[in-house]
């Protein structure tokens, strides 16, 4: 994953791959970022 730096008025940009890897979902309802609902809601790590 890479990082970006951007200007003040630019609006963050997280994209798909970070929001799997951070096992995130989008909930368009409420307008925020929440743990995958796969889990029962709880933060998971996952260890290889």
């Amino acid at each position: 994953m890479s990082v970006m730096e951007t200007d003040d008025e630019t609006p963050p940009l997280i994209g798909v791959l970070v929001l799997e890897a951070l096992d995130l979902v989008v909930d368009p309802r409420r307008e925020r970022l929440i743990p995958n609902p796969d889990y029962g809601g709880q933060w998971t790590v996952h260890a290889f």
